[in-house]
C-alpha cells in the first residue's frame, strides 16, 4: 500500500492499470507514426551521418552484411521517432507519476527527466559532430603509418558510436540523477543505501545488457567505472544529515528492533508553550507549526521520516489522539509508531515555567522508557541531576486529568 495525501484518493489498482495502459498505448502509437515518417528520410540521414564520421576522404566504408544494414536502418527511424515524440512520453509519464510522489520527489523526477533529455542531446551533437569524427581519424591515420589498407564496416562504426553515446549519456544521467536528489535532500546519510541498490543496479545491467557484441571485452571495465565514480561523486551527499536539527542515533526496544527517532515539535499554532524547546541530541527534530490542521506540514513529516528511515516519530504538544486519522494510517502504512508527549497538558497545572526543556526532557524520558519495557520512572532521578534542577515537588498528573487546574505558581515538577 502507499500513503494518500489529502489531495489525494483512493483508486483501484485496475484504475491505475488501465490509467497506464491508455497512456502507454497513445505513445506507442505516436511512436509508430513517427517510425513510418522518419523510414522516408533515414536513408539521407544515415548517408549524412556516415559523411561525418568517415575517417578517411575516399571510399572507404563497406557494408558487409545487407541484412544487418538493413536492422540499422529501422533501428535509426525507431531512434529518431524517440527523440521526436519526447516530449509527450515526458508529459505522460509526469501526468502519471505525479498523484504517487511527494513534491519534492515529483520535483526531481520532472528536473531529471527534462535535464538528462537535454544533456543526451547535447552529449550526442557533441560526440558525434565533434569528438567521434577525430577518433576515427586518428585511428584511419595509425593503420596507414603500420602499411594496412583500412577498410570499415559501415554497421560497425555507426554501432560504436551510437553506444558511446548512450555510456556516455549514463554517466553524465547518473550524476545529474544524484545532484538533484541530493540537492533536494532525497539522499541523506540514512537513504544513501537505498538509493545505491536503485541507481547502480539499475546503471549497472543497462551496461550489461546494451553492450555490443564486438564491445564485450569492455563490458566489465565499464561497470566497473560506472560504479568507482559515481560512488566518487555521489559521496557528498551519500553523507549529508538530513536538514532537520540533529542526527537520530539508533537506540533498542526491549525485543532488540533497532529504533530510530524524530521529535515532531509542533507549535499547536501557538498554543504549544513548550514549542521551540525539542532540540535534543541524539534525535533527529523537525519543527512545524500546526500537525493536526495543516496539510503542508503532515507532508514535510512524511518527507522527514522517509528520508532519515526513522521508526518512530514523537509528537511534543498532544498525545496524538487528536491527529488526523489519515496520518496515522499513512504512518502505520510506512511502519512508524507515533507516540505523543502531551506537553499541552502541563499548561493546565502550572502558571509560569521555568524549565520547559525540563519538562519535555522528563516526558521524552518517560515515553523511551515505555516503549523499552521499563518503568516510565526508571531514569527520573539521573534527568534532574543531569540538569542541576531540584524540585520543591514532585506531582502526577492523572492520565485522564484534561481539566484546569489545580495549577501551581512554578515550584513543582510534574509527572504524566
Amino acid at each position: 500500500m502507499s500513503i494518500l495525501l489529502d489531495a489525494d484518493t483512493a483508486t483501484k489498482p485496475q484504475e491505475h492499470f488501465d490509467e497506464l495502459s491508455l497512456r502507454v498505448s497513445v505513445w506507442f502509437i505516436a511512436v509508430g507514426m513517427a517510425t513510418l515518417v522518419w523510414s522516408l528520410y533515414v536513408d539521407e540521414v544515415l548517408d549524412a551521418l556516415l559523411d561525418l564520421l568517415s575517417p578517411c576522404t575516399g571510399p572507404c566504408m563497406n557494408v558487409y552484411d545487407p541484412a544487418q544494414w538493413s536492422a540499422v536502418r529501422w533501428s535509426t527511424s525507431l531512434l529518431l521517432a524517440l527523440f521526436s515524440t519526447l516530449p509527450l512520453m515526458l508529459y505522460h509519464l509526469h501526468q502519471f507519476a505525479k498523484p504517487g510522489l511527494l513534491k519534492s520527489e515529483y520535483q526531481a523526477l520532472r528536473q531529471w527527466t527534462s535535464l538528462s533529455s537535454l544533456v543526451f542531446l547535447f552529449a550526442a551533437y557533441g560526440l558525434v559532430f565533434h569528438a567521434l569524427p577525430g577518433v576515427y581519424h586518428f585511428g584511419y591515420e595509425q593503420h596507414l603509418s603500420a602499411g594496412l589498407v583500412a577498410q570499415y564496416d559501415a554497421v560497425y562504426v555507426l554501432v560504436v558510436a551510437l553506444y558511446i553515446v548512450w555510456t556516455s549519456w549514463l554517466f553524465f544521467g547518473t550524476w545529474l540523477l544524484l545532484f538533484i536528489t541530493g540537492t533536494l535532500g532525497l539522499v541523506t546519510k540514512a537513504t544513501a543505501d537505498w538509493w545505491r541498490l536503485r541507481i547502480y543496479g539499475v546503471g549497472t545491467l543497462l551496461i550489461i545488457v546494451t553492450v555490443p557484441q564486438q564491445a564485450q571485452s569492455l563490458m566489465l571495465p565499464l561497470a566497473t567505472l560506472y560504479l568507482f565514480i559515481m560512488e566518487f561523486v555521489g559521496s557528498t551527499w551519500f553523507h549529508q544529515t538530513s536538514t532537520a536539527y540533529g542526527y537520530a542515533k539508533q537506540r533498542y526496544d526491549e525485543e532488540g528492533r533497532r529504533r530510530i527517532y524524530s521529535i515532531i515539535d509542533c507549535s499547536c499554532e501557538g498554543a504549544n508553550t513548550h514549542h521551540g524547546h525539542a532540540k535534543v541530541e541524539g534525535f533527529s527534530t523537525l519543527i512545524v507549526e500546526a500537525l493536526c490542521r495543516s496539510s503542508k506540514d503532515q507532508e514535510q513529516v512524511y518527507e522527514h521520516l522517509m528520508r532519515n528511515g526513522l521508526t518512530d516519530a514523537i509528537i511534543t504538544g498532544c498525545d496524538t489522539k487528536n491527529c488526523p486519522s489519515r496520518f496515522k494510517d499513512n504512518l502505520d502504512i510506512l511502519g512508524i509508531q507515533l507516540h505523543g508527549l502531551d506537553l499541552m497538558r502541563l499548561q493546565s497545572h502550572r502558571i509560569n515555567n521555568d524549565h520547559p526543556t525540563l519538562d519535555l526532557l522528563l516526558c521524552l524520558d518517560q515515553t523511551l522508557r515505555r516503549s523499552s519495557g521499563e518503568g516510565p520512572a526508571a531514569n527520573l532521578l539521573d534527568v534532574i541531576h543531569e540538569h542541576g534542577y531540584l524540585p520543591s515537588d514532585v506531582s502526577s498528573v492523572p492520565e485522564e486529568s484534561t481539566t484546569w487546574g489545580p495549577f501551581s505558581s512554578n515550584g513543582p515538577m510534574y509527572m504524566q
